[in-house]
């Protein structure tokens, strides 16, 4: 068992306080003879001490990701033996021990591989089928997959500093007939919904009247693009034409007459009513160049020009300007979408070239053959399903 498998799960173990784990645990593997039956682990917990108790085929050999899979459950297991935290978060712990062992060994690696194929075309997981979604380390690939989204969740989990075991309370199985979702929803959508406006991309990606569970599939979103996507690991051309596309509308509270409230309604950017009518002008500007500030932050840097021109538009609106306002943000928008189909197309040269020796079921035809041969692997994710047909075609 080596130094860096246990230093990896005891760095996981610190998520945790009291009372899901004893202040100052400690982790002892013990090889044993072979345990009682077919069991492999077995936890024996004494004061701030666990022993864990491995079979000698285990113990001898280098932990594979089922056995640290087999190796939570147990930990966290109650006096029946059943684990008290719900699958995603073994699933995301059980990924990120063996995840951080592979960055040790080589240099660059990308944490996160399928998620960034994901991010970088604008798939966006379903954040309740990735914490409803019962995967076990025999599905394969769907698993590998769903430990990665899980890491990601945990990490960021991690980010609100302030909340005291915010990790194992908001994964916690919850009793009786509540789903993982909605044990989920009752702890973090208190402290999400507050904060809804810092996480949209664009006033097109909320309603009025927003449901709980899209505010937390909004914020799933903006954690999961940031994670993925930055300067060096950037949004494909395509995903990031289609962001700035989608900013070209805002919601404007226009004067409606002295004894009236102000009519809200959505408005082409090239189509403003009169400035002097818009009561939230300065507003619009400011929350339109926090938008494209965030999508400058996971573009490519040959677009990151444009976007600031087209931010700096924005300050002609301000000065109440609106025929500079359309001359300088159609001439950004020009260039901006000029250099964009170049890039577009470079990608795609180069992914024709990717796979210029054969396509993704022959290149990987062990892996591709085990996700074809059951569908439902797919069920969570459809849209890297037709991501990789995309890219066989």
């Amino acid at each position: 068992m080596s130094k860096d498998y246990i230093f990896e799960i005891e760095k996981c173990l610190s998520l945790f306080t009291e009372p899901y784990r004893a202040p100052g645990m400690k982790i002892a593997f013990v090889n044993a003879q072979p345990l009682s039956g077919t069991q492999e682990i077995s936890v024996i917990k004494s004061g701030r001490e666990t022993k864990i108790r491995l079979s000698q085929a285990i113990g001898r050999q280098r932990p594979t990701p089922i056995d640290s899979f087999k190796l939570f459950s147990a930990i966290f297991a109650d006096e029946k033996g059943d684990c008290v935290f719900a699958d995603w978060l073994i699933c995301g712990l059980t990924y990120k021990v063996h995840s951080k062992i592979l960055s040790r060994r080589m240099l660059n690696r990308v944490a996160h591989p399928a998620a960034y194929a994901l991010a970088s075309n604008g798939k966006i997981p379903d954040l309740r089928k990735i914490i409803e979604m019962p995967l076990l380390p025999e599905d394969g690939f769907a698993w590998t997959l769903s430990g990665e989204l899980s890491d990601i969740l945990i990490e960021a989990l991690m980010s609100f500093t302030v909340e005291k075991d915010l990790i194992p309370s908001s994964a916690e199985r919850a009793k009786g007939t509540i789903d993982p979702y909605s044990a989920f929803s009752m702890r973090m959508l208190p402290l999400v919904e507050s904060r809804i406006d810092s996480f949209l991309l664009s006033d097109a990606e909320i309603g009025d009247d927003p449901s709980s569970e899209e505010i937390l599939q909004i914020w799933f979103k903006h954690i999961f693009l940031r994670k993925n996507l930055n300067a060096f690991m950037p949004a494909s051309a395509k995903f990031s034409k289609g962001l700035v596309s989608s900013i070209m509308k805002v919601t404007c509270e226009i004067e409606a007459g002295a004894d009236n409230p102000p009519e809200r309604r959505k408005c082409a950017l090239d189509d403003l009513p009169p400035l002097e009518k818009i009561i939230n002008l300065q507003f619009i500007c400011a929350r339109q160049e926090k938008y494209i500030s965030e999508i400058m932050c996971i573009s490519n840097g040959e677009l990151c020009a444009d976007l600031r021109k087209i931010s700096m538009s924005f300050s002609q609106l301000r000065l109440l300007k609106p025929e500079r306002f359309k001359k300088d943000l159609e001439s950004a928008l020009s260039s901006f979408n000029a250099k964009a189909d170049s890039l577009e197309k470079i990608e795609k040269y180069l992914l024709a070239s990717e796979f210029a020796e054969g396509s993704a079921p022959e290149l990987n035809s062990e892996i591709y053959g085990a996700i074809k041969e059951d569908s439902d692997l797919f069920a969570p994710w459809p849209a890297l399903e037709n991501l990789l047909k995309e890219e066989d075609n």
